[in-house]
C-alpha cells in the first residue's frame, strides 16, 4: 500500500504539489521514500501504544494528512475505499513492535537530533549493501539516495535487496556531476592491495584496487557531503603504506574535512563472537568537534562460536572421514573431539578454543572449517560453515537477506568482504550523537 501510494503522488502535477496547504514544514526536504519510512515507524509505534516522541509524531502526522490530501485532489483510486481504510491498510503493513523493540525504537528517535533530520546516503562499493543494513540497525532516519557497485553477482543481490535504488554501477566510470546530492558518502573500498591476506602491494596493485580510494575522493571533492564514513582492513595504517594513508588524509584536509577519525574495531568488542579487525574512518566538513572519540564504548561478550551456527546444516558441507583424516596430517593436529562447537584456523592450523569465529573471508583462502560436537559413535566431525552462519557473523538475522539465486561461493565472497553490519549500526549510533 505504501509503495502504491508513493507512486500516486509522484503522478501529481506540480501545480498541486506546490499548493501552500501541502506544504508541510521539512517535508519538503525529505525524499517521498524516507516520508513513507517516517510514517511507518509512526504508525508501527502507534500499534503499540506510544507513538513517536512529539516532533516525529506531529511532522509523520502533518506528511499523513498532506498524503491523503494529495491523493483527493488528483482523484486517485487508491481512496475508492476511504482514507479510513487506506490507514487501516498502512498500519497492517507497518506491523507491530514487541515490548523491548518499542523502547528501543522510542528511544532511537528521541535521542537524534532534529536538525539532521534525514540523512541522504550514498554507499559505494556497496557489496551485499551493509552501510544500509547497518543504518537500518543504528535507527538513525535516512534515505539511501544511490548506490555503486560494479560486480555482477552483487549487483543482482543489491537489487533484490534494494529494488528501488538506482546502483550506479563501476565507480571509476561514475560522473559526479549526474549523482543526486546526499549527505553522507560511504565506501569500503578494496582491501585487498592492504591485506595480510592479499599481495600488499597497496597504489602498485596489479588490478588498480589500490588507486580506486582517489574516486571516492574525486566524487567527495565534486559532491562535498558533509560526512564521509570509509573503511578498510587494518593494514592500511602499516608504516608499508603510511604515504598512501597520509596523502587520504591531506586530501581530506584540502577539501575542508579537517582531521580524519580513525580506529581499529573488532567485532567481538561488539557482540558478534567473530575476531574480525577492521580499520573506520570517519570526516565531516568543517571537522569534527572537539573531543569526537571514533570508538564506541566496548561490550562483554555474552555469545559463543556455537551460538551462531545452524541447527541442521545442509548435507554437502561435511567432510568425509579420509578429508578429516587428510586435514589433521596437513596441519598436525591430533584430534578434532572436542566438548562444544568451535572454529578450526586453518591459516594458523589451530582449533580456536576462546569460542571465536576467525576473520570470514573470501572462500579462495579456505581459512575456516566447524568442529561440531562428536555424536554418540564418538566420530569426529569437521565441516564448512554455510551461508547462513556465515552472514550471522557478519550481524545479520535470518531471513534479514534475500539471497535466493546465488551460488555458496559468490555469498561467500560477499561475506568475506563485506561490513559487520551489527558494529556498523552500533558505529553510526555512536558517531551522530556527538555530532
Amino acid at each position: 500500500m505504501l509503495n502504491e501510494i508513493i507512486t500516486e503522488i509522484k503522478k501529481a502535477p506540480k501545480s498541486i504539489i506546490e499548493k501552500p496547504k501541502f506544504r508541510i514544514r521539512e517535508r519538503w526536504n525529505m525524499p517521498l521514500e524516507y516520508q513513507g519510512q517516517l510514517i511507518m515507524r509512526h504508525l508501527k509505534l502507534c500499534s503499540y501504544g506510544c507513538g513517536i516522541p512529539h516532533y516525529f509524531f506531529d511532522l509523520a502526522e502533518d506528511i499523513l494528512k498532506s498524503w491523503i490530501g494529495i491523493l483527493y485532489a488528483i482523484k486517485s483510486p487508491i481512496l475508492a475505499e476511504g482514507e479510513n481504510i487506506i490507514i487501516e491498510k498502512l498500519k497492517i503493513e507497518a506491523g507491530t513492535f514487541t515490548k523491548e523493540e518499542a523502547a528501543e525504537e522510542y528511544e532511537q528517535l528521541n535521542n537524534f537530533p532534529q536538525h539532521m533530520l534525514p540523512i541522504r546516503v550514498f554507499e559505494s562499493f556497496a557489496g551485499y549493501g551493509g552501510a544500509s543494513f547497518g543504518l537500518r540497525r543504528s535507527g538513525i532516519p535516512h534515505v539511501v539516495v544511490g548506490m555503486s557497485e560494479f560486480d555482477p553477482f552483487a549487483s543482482q543481490l543489491l537489487s533484490q535487496n534494494f529494488p528501488n535504488i538506482r546502483n550506479w554501477g563501476d565507480i571509476t566510470k561514475i560522473d559526479a556531476e549526474e549523482l543526486p546530492d546526499f549527505d553522507l558518502f560511504t565506501g569500503g573500498f578494496p582491501c585487498q592491495p592492504f591485506s595480510s591476506a592479499g599481495m600488499q602491494l597497496g597504489v602498485d596493485d596489479p588490478y588498480g584496487r589500490g588507486t580506486l580510494i582517489y574516486h571516492i575522493l574525486r566524487i567527495v571533492k565534486a559532491k562535498r557531503p558533509q560526512y564521509l564514513l570509509l573503511e578498510n582492513v587494518k593494514g592500511l595504517t602499516q608504516r608499508k603504506f603510511a604515504d598512501t594513508f597520509e596523502n587520504i588524509k591531506n586530501i581530506l584536509r584540502e577539501l575542508g574535512y579537517g582531521e580524519l577519525a580513525y580506529a581499529v574495531l573488532n567485532s567481538k568488542d561488539y557482540g558478534i563472537p567473530q575476531n574480525r579487525e577492521r580499520l573506520w574512518m570517519f570526516a565531516r566538513l568543517g571537522g569534527l568537534p572537539a573531543g569526537f572519540d571514533i570508538v564506541p564504548p566496548k561490550e562483554i561478550l555474552t555469545h559463543r562460536f556455537g551460538d551462531f551456527l545452524d541447527q541442521d546444516p545442509p548435507k554437502e558441507l561435511y567432510l568425509s572421514e579420509a578429508q578429516i583424516e587428510h586435514l589433521k596430517v596437513k596441519h598436525h593436529i591430533d584430534s578434532f573431539v572436542v566438548e562444544e562447537p568451535l572454529c578450526f584456523d586453518v591459516y594458523n592450523k589451530k582449533i580456536k578454543k576462546d569460542a571465536l569465529c576467525i576473520t570470514i573471508t573470501q572462500p579462495e583462502h579456505n581459512s575456516l572449517r566447524v568442529i561440531e560436537v562428536p555424536g554418540e559413535d564418538g566420530r569426529e566431525i569437521v565441516r564448512k560453515m554455510s551461508i547462513d552462519e556465515q552472514f550471522r557473523f557478519m550481524g545479520f538475522h535470518d531471513g534479514e537477506l534475500n539471497y535466493e539465486g546465488q551460488s555458496y561461493s559468490q555469498m561467500s565472497k560477499r561475506a568475506g568482504n563485506g561490513w559487520d553490519i551489527n558494529l556498523v549500526g552500533k558505529l553510526i549510533k555512536h558517531i551522530f550523537a556527538q555530532l
